[in-house]
């Protein structure tokens, strides 16, 4: 999630695979994901390749119920959709 990294496709791809095989470390991930999406210092770019790698693990249930109990997040991801373009 470095600022000056992008993410793409193949590395949201592995990523979401090493949570197929290692479910444990979901808790962890969503807790990263869930940081950089409320968090006030990180950076828009940051909050948008967490919400893509977030979309991306969408299809595993676990993930989908530890994004549920992370608190704050509806409220930060309603922040980012009101969020307009200009503001990247």
């Amino acid at each position: 999630l470095q600022p000056e990294t992008s993410v793409d496709f193949p590395q949201i791809t592995e990523i979401c695979e090493r949570l197929e095989v290692n479910p444990a470390e979901i808790r962890s991930a969503v807790s990263v994901l869930s940081k950089a999406i409320r968090g006030q210092r990180y950076s828009l770019r940051v909050k948008l390749k967490a919400l893509t790698i977030a979309n991306e693990m969408m299809y595993n249930q676990q993930a989908v119920d530890a994004f549920n109990a992370s608190d704050g997040l509806r409220e930060a991801l309603e922040v980012l959709r009101n969020t307009r373009g200009g503001e990247l």
